[in-house]
């Protein structure tokens, strides 16, 4: 047993050594790339390359590595250090032409794009290389917005959403495609509003503006996606969106989120305090009639969840009025 412990140790010993050694040599070729002071077109390219190219050599060596141990030692995305004190030293009037030589949404090409999009010093000529790399480079939104260049680029940014985007994302694109009058907006418009996880739903549905928007139908989204929502997610991620389903009507959702509160109240169920906070706010705002404790209201409505009706102009769920 102790001599399989210590081979285990030396084995352990020899691939962190292994690690350093790889992290050393990638650490000596970074150095050595450098980028000449006043740097014309070709020198950024061959610059990028030589980065790419230092970088990338060190990846598969972590791949292969990580392949062998399986478990992971070593990371596919630790890029050395001092790695974008590397990027960031390519002059922004050149974003266009990293941008195109890059492979999109491979690690290093996600490395670059982070670097650019924390820049403030583009002009008014980089507006269409921008746009023209937005659709494989979502991040690119950022850079769009902060420059102003979002009017007149519905194309790109219709384009660009109609991908699958990162959630964190969706709630920069919502306004936008919500100013646009195209039917072509509204449907990928719906459909950051009906798909995805609740977290991404809840999110997009608030960076809508606070108005009427022609052809979009936002009671129809939500009911769409809260029935999505029950086919495949689990009663943790439900609980995070059955607020906003109540409070657009669903009624199934209030007695939900009520049969949640109750079985945590008697230790059935497990939901974070955030979550029960929420269903609880949002059961006090929508059945203002069944009293503000916990219990009574979760009692009240699990006794009347037939007969609950909900009045949209109120936003609020009430008895039917007795027949005089």
């Amino acid at each position: 047993m102790k001599t399989a412990f210590v081979l285990v140790f030396v084995c352990l010993l020899g691939l962190l050594w292994v690690r350093a050694e790889e992290g050393k040599s990638i650490n000596e070729k970074l150095e050595g790339i450098v980028l000449p002071a006043k740097s014309s077109k070709d020198d950024v390219v061959l610059y990028y390359k030589a980065l790419q190219k230092a970088v990338d050599i060190g990846s598969e060596k972590r791949q292969a590595l990580l392949r062998k141990t399986e478990g992971g030692l070593v990371s596919f995305y630790n890029f050395p250090k001092g790695f974008m004190e590397k990027v960031d030293a390519i002059p922004t009037e050149f974003a266009g032409e990293i941008l195109g030589l890059g492979k999109p949404k491979s690690p290093f090409q996600s490395m670059v794009i982070r670097s650019i999009i924390k820049r403030t010093d583009f002009t008014e000529g980089q507006r269409e290389v921008i746009l023209k790399y937005l659709p494989d480079n979502p991040d690119l939104i950022r850079i769009v917005l902060k420059q102003g260049w979002a009017k007149g680029a519905d194309k790109a940014i219709i384009r660009t959403a109609r991908e699958r985007l990162p959630s964190d994302l969706g709630p920069l694109f919502v306004p936008l495609l919500a100013s646009y009058e195209s039917k072509e907006a509204k449907e990928v418009l719906t459909n950051l509003l009906t798909t995805g996880n609740p977290k991404s739903l809840i999110e997009n549905l608030a960076a809508l503006p606070n108005r009427e928007i022609a052809g979009l139908d936002v009671a129809g989204a939500v009911e769409k996606a809260w029935r999505r929502l029950q086919e495949a997610y689990w009663l943790n991620e439900l609980t995070q969106y059955a607020p906003v389903a109540a409070k657009y009507g669903h009624l199934d959702a209030l007695v939900f989120i009520a049969k949640r509160l109750n079985a945590a109240a008697n230790r059935l169920d497990s939901n974070d305090i955030k979550t029960r906070e929420n269903c609880l706010t949002a059961l006090k705002q929508l059945v203002p009639s069944g009293g503000s404790e916990e219990a009574a209201l979760v009692k009240f409505v699990l006794s009347h969840r037939t007969t609950l009706v909900f009045d949209p102009a109120l936003k609020e769920y009430r008895l039917p009025k007795k027949p005089e």
